[in-house]
């Protein structure tokens, strides 16, 4: 571990595995119940300066006993306590460090999915002797679907601290140093099951104005097919709805004294093209990326993030039938043009990267076709991301799916302008990209980007 002076701000991503005991459940005659759960949690830390240090948390989610088929389970008042003992604190002080603060979570696990669920840990003093002990609400947005009745188990995944020490006299300078934390071995991760039951047989859907009682009247006033023949919602819905357009959107601008710093992620991707009835898979290569974090809202309780990107990768080997019987073989080249961005918002991101596509090395039936040292799209493609919970997170990866058009070609070439037929054989909507990303590496130093060299194409 380096021992270099730190100055300011130390950012310490740790995660052990939680663990809690299962939940009871009702039957499927019962009235829907809520089931509260508690679990205690260790694990040990290696953090600089201080080094290794064994961390308690106590974790705890209140669970609806069922829910009908078709309704989301919600987890709700999930609740963190994290405890560091008084040899941790002194080690602290020790070191000058005076305050503790930053971001906690946990991942709450079900339908074979990861759902993070994080808050902030206010600046908090460190005792004079004894241990630290800090509560944390968590906000929870998880939905977890529950189409099919049956039981639904729930386990609590990784816990997640990203913890800033300040120093005695010293300012935070926003730089970040992650540390490993390992959990205990033999734990435990079921958290409870939630029974999805069919719906009841008296469940009673509005009646139709064909089937309305007599002597009664419809207090809503039926939807009115608008311009294109879809349906409008009625005036007062429309004012709720052009309201809510009208909020300021959160998570956008970065604050000046946010958390940040490098890490990168391993990256694959793999593209299907629609005209040519086949895919090209990209990689393996990296995303190099600078990491914000900060939280808005009325009460801090909106988790806001921020991604800049750099994306590495290797030219990568594609063959196809060309018009249904010609052979084709050709090397692509992902060029970026300037870096992808986004925001994240409670877990969830959104955000753009835009790339030309370049052709080299083109074979038709073995044949090399000249094309010249410049045959890529005319104009970037433009490739609108946005991640689903539980398919993707900041820590842990996952993937991101989207479908992108791909422009004209330009430049194509060598004894003869092959503009056109690449521009027929290629370009068009329709094509759908899928992005797998790995677990975040974190920079060493925080404060400048790290990546591996390329493993080279495929």
């Amino acid at each position: 571990m380096s021992h270099r002076k730190r100055v300011g701000l130390a950012i310490v991503l740790a995660a052990v595995t939680a663990a809690a005991p299962t939940a009871a459940g009702a039957g499927a005659g019962q009235q829907a119940a809520e089931s509260a759960v508690v679990k205690a949690v260790r694990g040990t830390c290696d953090i600089e300066p201080v080094g290794k240090q064994v961390i308690t948390a106590e974790v705890a989610v209140t669970l609806p006993a069922s829910v009908p088929a078709g309704t989301p389970i919600r987890p709700q008042d999930v609740k963190l306590k994290v405890t560091f003992p008084a040899e941790a604190v002194q080690a602290f002080k020790d070191k000058q460090i005076t305050t503790l603060e930053g971001i906690l979570g946990i991942q709450l696990g079900a339908a074979g999915k990861m759902f993070p669920v994080r808050g902030p840990l206010p600046e908090t003093a460190l005792p004079d002797t004894g241990e630290l002990a800090v509560d944390l609400p968590l906000k929870s947005t998880v939905e977890v679907p529950a189409a099919e009745p049956g039981p639904v188990h729930f386990t609590v995944g990784p816990l997640e601290m990203l913890l800033a020490q300040v120093r005695a006299l010293e300012e935070p300078t926003g730089e970040a140093t992650p540390v490993a934390c390992v959990p205990d071995e033999g734990q435990d991760t079921a958290l409870g099951s939630v029974a999805v039951l069919n719906p009841p047989p008296t469940s009673i859907s509005r009646p139709s104005k064909a089937t309305q009682t007599p002597g009664t009247t419809s207090t809503t006033a039926p939807s009115r097919p608008g311009p294109s023949g879809t349906a409008r919602p009625p005036a007062g819905q429309r004012q709720q709805g052009q309201q809510r357009e009208e909020e300021p959107e959160l998570c956008q601008d970065i604050p000046p004294d946010s958390y940040n710093f490098w890490s990168y992620y391993d990256l694959s991707g793999h593209a299907q093209v629609r005209k040519l009835k086949s895919g090209i898979d990209f990689g393996p290569g990296y995303l190099s990326a600078q990491l914000y974090f900060w939280f808005e809202g009325p009460t801090f309780e909106i988790a806001c993030g921020a991604v800049f990107g750099d994306l590495l990768w290797p030219p990568a080997s594609g063959s196809f039938v060309a018009f249904g019987f010609m052979p084709t073989t050709a090397v692509v080249t992902v060029i970026p043009v300037g870096r992808a961005e986004g925001r994240l918002r409670d877990g969830v991101f959104t955000g753009t990267a835009k790339v030309h596509l370049l052709l080299s090395d083109v074979k038709v039936n073995g044949t090399p076709l000249p094309v010249g040292t410049k045959c890529q799209t005319a104009e970037p493609v433009v490739m609108n991301l946005k991640s689903v919970l539980g398919e993707w997170d900041v820590f842990t990866g996952g993937t991101i799916e989207t479908d992108v058009t791909i422009p004209p070609y330009s430049g194509c070439f060598g004894t003869e302008n092959l503009d056109p037929l690449f521009t027929g054989l290629i370009s068009g909507p329709g094509n759908h990209v899928k992005l797998t990303f790995g677990n975040i590496n974190f920079c060493e130093p925080p404060d400048q980007p790290c990546v591996p060299p390329l493993k080279g194409g495929r």
